[in-house]
């Protein structure tokens, strides 16, 4: 059961991070570099020194993706099952190998799972969340 979980909190995370790659090129690729107050695209966003403006569901959308996608991982990978855990101290700090337990491999078929279900979950459930939260106000932004 660890093993589902673990595969799908994985996966999941990938293609939420693919996601947000994918978003960001295609809504920066398509901003104004002028504020239009008459499309929404007033909130600011400097990337590497060009300047964006964005709505505020995609401003919102950004700002929740990229930490999202980087906890769902990192909670998968921490809860799968291993075995033959060997850890050494270097000089740069400590460092851990291990083997998967997963006898009957089933991590791999539950992260394709994960990251298939992803992009659906992110388009439906996801954008009613960020619509809900921008109806209360709430607009985050990477500044």
């Amino acid at each position: 059961m660890r093993n589902i979980g673990a595969g799908l909190l994985t996966g999941f995370g990938v293609a939420t991070f693919a996601c947000f790659i994918v978003l960001t090129l295609w809504w920066f690729g398509n901003s104004s570099s002028q504020p239009n107050s008459h499309l929404g695209l007033i909130y600011r966003d400097n990337s590497k020194g060009v300047i964006h403006y964005v709505s505020a569901f995609q401003s919102t959308s950004l700002c929740l993706l990229a930490p999202a996608s980087v906890i769902l991982f990192v909670i998968g990978y921490a809860m799968a099952p291993k075995t033959n855990i060997r850890t050494a101290k270097t000089w740069l700090g400590r460092s851990m190998r291990f083997d998967l337990d997963d006898p009957k491999n089933v991590v791999p078929k539950s992260q394709l799972v994960g990251a298939a279900m992803a992009p659906i979950i992110l388009f439906t459930v996801g954008q009613l969340f960020v619509r809900l939260l921008n109806s209360w106000g709430v607009v985050l932004n990477f500044g």
